[in-house]
């Protein structure tokens, strides 16, 4: 393998690794002979038959555990760990290569070449699990036992990689050490590109852009014709550029990509999309970015997701990138994306400051999983993880399950939550229901059931109003279903929803009733959240009628301080989106952009959008001003709170730029 070949195989976070012996033993000798057996799992390897070759690795550890060879069985314990990692069985990897290596004795100058591919796995393992401290560890320990110029490229452009979000300053010097492994050689792109990368994360804009445009035109310039090297050059130039503030050549760059820019539907927004919560152990801040690209196939999963530039180094950064490897998109329209661009797209991305008080559907969640995995089925929860794989399994499982079998039903509703407006799901929802009744489901998990499947029909609908009638109508019915109805919180969850439909429908009488027997329900805690709820439901709509004693007294028996806000708090209804077309920006317009953001704001007491920030944004630094300038002008319901505080805090809004 040359020089370049070496270090271009870095760019891949797993490297492969070459045989070498393990006994004097015959090559001739039968398969099953020790040296016959590591001759088959060579020959698997090399053909990347990783199955085969675990199999066969497997039998051969089971022979040298008898002869008591620890020198040999310490090689087979690294080639399974390097086999393991390739079947996606991280966490087995690591153990067999740790055990390999302490099966070997660091001065045996004969195994260097396996100690380098040891750690170098072990560096793969931890970079793919999101660990850049961990992972810069091992590669750093692979660089030491590295003794040929191609294995010390190799991890050092490794190095560089991780250690951008790590210590991005010294992974500028190591990449200078790379670009004085390569010069001379051709197609030194690559590596100007990991150079870029790492002065752009290091806080040299300009520098960055020199390496990245030196980069971009050993790759050809800007032309209509691109593979994926061309567009990771373009994009990190245009990230470069918008760092710098130039607007128009960070989108001249953009555009060359084809980010924002694809036919069809383009890149839709996934149905699955959460930021990681601001703070925590990573000590997120509002004001930290990251940039990550991801691969995405056509099931609608995320295959990769890997940062490219943040605002600051530190473990954060693998927060976000976990949360985008986390997405999903729904199958039909994951294929509906070129594939080309499938490969590689990027975002940009804040964290939240979401509180994560759930509606009132989600407060019995939990129950529902807990009564799921007694029948013998997902847990919703689990399930819509990865929507794409939970169709897959579904359609799989129903050619040889009974139609009423409950085992299905946590991957039915998991379907109905994520796409409630399709047919299919439709179909699930009604099937549901009777599955839940047959096979005896709780009144808390039936209570969830119903709210999940009654706005099913409803979410086909643009109309709101059209929407909360539908769902109102569906809903309706349960508060005197006779499963419901055996637990108080069942049925005070079930008019809890329905207030909040009657609410959309100007219904104020018929919300306030429900309200009022939801407050004197017998059963319930005087501080159950549910309880809470509706007082701060009952404040609102006295506030709105102009009755602020009337709001304050009931707001008073919640107990809550005018600081706080209740698990189950009343979600302003958005009574105009203020958004039209010239907040569309027009220098995305004049390139013939299109994309998506989602916004994150508190809303005050007069129902005023506040505090308005965007977490996500399609493509990476194009209509994340427009999204917030733009979504000022929406207005909701107003809420009662003492004194003018806060109606509601961190809520999320989608906003998708199209051209006409």
């Amino acid at each position: 393998m040359t020089l370049l070949a070496l270090l271009l195989a870095a760019a891949a976070p797993v490297a492969d690794a070459s045989p070498s012996p393990v006994s004097a033993v015959s090559a001739q000798a039968p398969a099953e002979t020790v040296q016959g057996l590591f001759d088959a799992s060579s020959v698997a390897m090399e053909e990347r038959d990783w199955a085969g070759a675990l199999t066969t690795l497997d039998r051969l550890d089971a022979r040298l555990a008898r002869s008591g060879n620890g020198r040999s069985r310490a090689i087979v314990h690294l080639r399974r760990g390097h086999v393991l990692l390739r079947l996606d069985r991280a966490g087995e990897a690591v153990v067999a290569i740790r055990a390999g290596l302490a099966g070997i004795k660091p001065e045996d100058d004969s195994l260097a070449g396996e100690r380098v591919q040891a750690y170098t796995n072990l560096g793969s393992a931890l970079e793919n699990a999101f660990d850049y401290p961990g992972a810069l560890a091992e590669y750093t320990l692979a660089l030491n036992e590295a003794k040929t110029p191609g294995d010390r490229a190799t991890t050092l452009s490794a190095m560089v990689r991780v250690g951008s979000f790590v210590d991005p300053v010294q992974a500028v010097k190591r990449a200078d050490e790379v670009m004085a492994f390569v010069a001379g050689f051709p197609n030194m792109e690559k590596s100007r590109s990991v150079l870029g990368r790492a002065l752009l994360n290091a806080g040299r804009t300009e520098d960055a852009r020199a390496e990245l445009r030196k980069a971009l035109s050993e790759l050809g310039g800007l032309t209509l014709r691109a593979n994926l090297a061309d567009i990771a050059a373009r994009s990190d130039l245009a990230i470069a550029a918008m760092l710098a503030g130039d607007k128009e050549d960070a989108r001249k760059y953009l555009a060359y990509t084809g980010a924002g820019r694809l036919p069809g539907d383009g890149m839709v927004a996934p149905v699955h999309m959460d930021t990681p919560f601001c703070g925590g152990l990573a000590n997120i801040t509002p004001e930290d970015v990251v940039v990550v690209e991801f691969s995405l196939v056509e099931t609608g999963e995320v295959l990769r997701a890997t940062p490219v530039y943040a605002s600051r180094p530190g473990p954060m950064i693998g927060e976000f990138a976990r949360s985008v490897r986390d997405w999903s998109w729904m199958p039909e329209e994951a294929a509906k994306i070129p594939a080309f661009y499938r490969l590689l797209s990027r975002v940009e991305l804040r964290c939240s400051n979401s509180l994560k008080r759930p509606p009132a559907s989600q407060l019995l969640a939990e129950e529902l999983d807990r009564w799921l995995v007694a029948v013998g089925s997902s847990p919703v929860s689990i399930a819509k993880r990865d929507i794409a794989a939970t169709m897959n399994t579904l359609a799989k499982s129903e050619e040889g399950i009974a139609r009423n079998d409950p085992r299905l039903l946590g991957l039915m509703l998991a379907v109905v939550e994520i796409d409630g407006s399709s047919s299919v799901a439709a179909d699930y929802a009604s099937r549901a229901i009777t599955i839940a009744r047959e096979a005896g489901a709780t009144p808390l998990a039936m209570a969830h059931i119903a709210i999940t499947t009654s706005v099913s029909d409803a979410r086909r609908v643009r109309s709101a109003t059209r929407y909360a009638e539908l769902a109102a109508s569906k809903l309706s019915p349960w508060m005197t279903d006779s499963i419901v109805t055996r637990d108080p919180r069942g049925l005070a969850t079930i008019r809890l929803a329905m207030v909040d439909h009657y609410n959309i429908l100007k219904r104020q009488e018929e919300a306030q009733g429900l309200l009022r027997e939801l407050v004197a329900q017998e059963g319930l805690d005087v501080r159950d959240p549910l309880r809470v709820g509706a007082l701060i439901r009952l404040a609102n709509l006295y506030q709105q009628r102009g009755d602020p004693e009337a709001a304050r007294s009931a707001y008073q028996l919640t107990g809550l301080s005018a600081q706080e806000c209740a698990l189950v708090d009343a979600r302003p209804a958005m009574t105009r989106h203020g958004l039209s077309s010239i907040d569309f920006p027009p220098e995305a317009m004049a390139w013939g952009f299109e994309g998506w953001t989602m916004t994150e704001h508190d809303i005050d007491a007069t129902g005023k959008p506040v505090n308005i920030r965007t977490k996500v944004a399609y493509p990476p630094f194009v209509f994340g001003d427009a999204a917030r300038t733009g979504f000022a002008k929406a207005r909701f319901t107003q809420s009662y709170r003492p004194e003018g505080g806060l109606g509601c805090s961190a809520q999320s809004h989608r906003i998708s730029f199209l051209l006409p």
